[in-house]
């Protein structure tokens, strides 16, 4: 009888056992099959979408907008919208460049227009219509539609190729806008304003300068870093304020940095420097003429910040560099004392690099 007490009470255990094995596997049978339908049921991801102020319909065209208080962005397309951080870092480094905030303007982004043009307004404000680079005249058709299908591809890929076209042509918009602003003496508030009859564009050094500022962060160590790289292309600061163009250069390339320090910071890594197109040399400008330009904006903006936006209102009206010098406190009132207190802060500055 107690053998069989034991066996009776073995087989229970066993049964238990199994009930309890058979109970678990059931719950996590049930739950798999739960999740899987939960994943299976899941919504697909949506991204959210970008935000609008307004949207304008003309026809079949639908025309996203959004508005900042410096400038409207359009885009045909809702989700180009996001692009604007780009205006804003451009709009706060002209914030920290000029002292104020700068003036409105409008940015469209259109996919079907080459990079770049200046030639309409709206609603009254200066509109530069910006596309990506349109592809080169020797690609045949069948690189030319492989190239399209990729770019269409690969929106990382063509988000860094819009948006320094965007920062640059935002940027050179926004310095046209100052340079021809309002800035007639005689408008009365209320009243009908008339534009200087002496504005007019800024000085060629002054425009180079403060576009690649404006264009991208850290200018200022590119520039210092392409004048280490060839110090025989400074020219004395006399000749820098004397150049002009017929016409400004083309924006976005005027906004890149200078290819010497492009192959610097390729040789620090162990690259060799890449092969690019030449750009096009303006006569009589030296190689290093925006790299230059943007070191000496950068020494007057440490030394006497609020003197640049004197610059930029007065020497279109005319000024020289000498009489608006005149006006500082901390920097050397003439051309010969500021190049030679510039030298200086350059070497100051090579050598902390």
């Amino acid at each position: 009888m107690p053998g069989c007490k034991r066996s009776a009470l073995y087989h229970l255990t066993s049964m238990s056992r199994l009930h309890t094995r058979y109970v678990l596997a059931m719950l996590a049978l049930h739950g798999a099959i739960g999740c899987s339908r939960f994943v299976w049921k899941e919504d697909p991801f949506t991204p959210d979408q970008a935000p609008t102020s307004e949207v304008v319909t003309a026809g079949r065209d639908t025309t996203f907008v959004f508005h900042a208080p410096s400038y409207y962005l359009l885009a045909a397309k809702r989700n180009a919208l996001w692009n604007r951080d780009v205006l804003d870092d451009v709009a706060w480094r002209y914030r920290a460049l000029f002292g104020e905030a700068p003036p409105p303007i409008a940015v469209k982004l259109d996919s079907a227009t080459a990079v770049a043009s200046t030639d309409s307004t709206w609603r009254g404000l200066p509109l530069v219509t910006v596309g990506p680079p349109r592809h080169p005249p020797e690609m045949n058709d069948a690189a030319r539609r492989k190239r399209e299908r990729d770019e269409s591809a690969d929106s990382v890929r063509a988000g860094l190729v819009i948006r320094p076209i965007v920062a640059a042509s935002a940027a050179a918009t926004w310095l046209a806008a100052r340079a021809s602003a309002l800035r007639g003496s005689e408008n009365q508030p209320g009243g009908a304003e008339r534009p200087s009859p002496t504005a007019g564009r800024l000085p060629a050094w002054m425009h180079a300068g403060a576009l690649r500022i404006l264009a991208a962060g850290g200018a200022p160590d590119r520039a210092a870093a392409a004048l280490r790289t060839k110090p025989k292309g400074i020219v004395p600061l006399p000749a820098l304020f004397a150049v002009t163009w017929p016409a400004e250069p083309n924006a976005v390339e005027m906004a890149a940095p200078d290819a010497a320090v492009l192959d610097a910071d390729r040789s620090a890594l162990g690259e060799p420097p890449p092969r690019r197109q030449r750009r096009t040399p303006i006569p009589g400008v030296s190689p290093m003429f925006g790299s230059q330009a943007v070191s000496v904006l950068a020494f007057i903006h440490e030394r006497d910040a609020g003197l640049v936006a004197r610059l930029a209102d007065e020497l279109p009206r005319g000024a020289s560099v000498d009489a608006v010098l005149a006006s500082s406190a901390t920097l050397p009132h003439d051309v010969a004392g500021l190049e030679a207190e510039w030298r200086k802060w350059l070497r100051r500055s090579t050598k902390r690099r």
